[in-house]
């Protein structure tokens, strides 16, 4: 079967077809994977004239391939014994779901391993990130309604779920300046379902998406934060882990039609924890058949 070479690095080894992988390519660029137990087998892409297969063979290239895997030394063993090997899968243009795959096939032209391949262009979403702050009804002064946040950190958290991915990138960088809310109490728990209209009037108007940073958040009950979609709004609670905002920003993009327009909710369709858009925000992995329903506007060549 195919690997990925690192955790979440654009290679789904579970896609619900048996015995077949997915791997995300940027256009232009290249993805690592690895072939496990292929000793022998013919590695090539269906369509060689836009994805193109390497395989590294040298002790150099495999010593820099595997420098971020989760074990360099056993991932270089297990390529110098021949049980695992390497490559590089290049994407030229953008190619569709489904469209092309690279086999792994025997003497006998038999598939033994099965690659689904999808070539994207790289997606930018501007976004803003913006604390929140309240006037006090006792002194008059304003506070903060949220912990302090490094707004860079909080985007560099979410690029490295979404980057390699779904070649999704969140930049620039759009308002991160305080926000000044009316109408709510210091310390207040926002119910995302009765939002004050000072939220509506804060957006950034140049951004597609723009994060409120507050004390807590419900919708009927606690959550680490919430979108809401069609306002362009999400919110994002103190407790928030370093996946919320990511998290948050799949139900933003999932919502959205090919022209970029709000279309529909985006909710949980995800049953294992390990995935991004479960509901207990636990996960980190957005898997290969995910993909374009963030990708709005995706199109391809072949």
């Amino acid at each position: 079967m195919f690997r990925e070479v690192a955790a979440y690095s654009g290679v789904d080894e579970k896609l619900p077809t048996k015995g077949k992988q997915g791997i995300i390519i940027p256009k232009g660029g290249s993805t690592l994977v690895i072939l496990e137990g292929g000793n022998g087998l013919t590695v090539q892409s269906t369509l060689p004239a836009q994805v193109h297969v390497h395989e590294f063979k040298t002790k150099q290239e495999r010593a820099d391939a595997t420098r971020n895997a989760t074990n360099p030394s056993d991932a270089i063993r297990r390529l110098d014994a021949g049980s695992w090997r390497i490559f590089s899968i290049k994407g030229d243009n953008p190619v569709g779901i489904d469209k092309v795959t690279v086999e792994a096939k025997n003497q006998a032209n038999k598939s033994e391993a099965t690659l689904k391949v999808i070539v994207l262009e790289k997606k930018t979403v501007k976004v803003a990130i913006r604390p929140v702050q309240v006037r006090d009804p006792d002194s008059k002064k304003f506070v903060s309604l949220g912990s302090a946040a490094d707004p860079d950190k909080l985007l560099k958290e979410m690029n490295a779920i979404w980057n390699l991915q779904a070649n999704v990138y969140f930049e620039p960088l759009g308002r991160t300046d305080v926000a000044t809310i009316d109408g709510v109490a210091t310390q207040a728990v926002i119910e995302a379902t009765k939002l004050q209209n000072g939220f509506l009037q804060e957006r950034d108007k140049d951004s597609a998406l723009t994060f409120f940073l507050v004390y807590r958040v419900r919708d009927g009950r606690p959550v680490r934060g919430f979108t809401i979609a069609k306002d362009r709004i999400s919110l994002i609670g103190d407790d928030r882990s370093d996946s919320t905002m990511a998290h948050e920003a799949g139900h933003f993009l999932g919502s959205l039609n090919e022209k970029g327009n709000y279309s529909s909710e985006y909710g949980h369709p995800e049953n294992d924890q390990e995935m991004l858009m479960h509901e207990y925000h636990t996960g980190t992995k957005i898997p290969y058949s995910a993909v374009p329903n963030f990708n709005y506007g995706y199109h391809s060549t072949s």
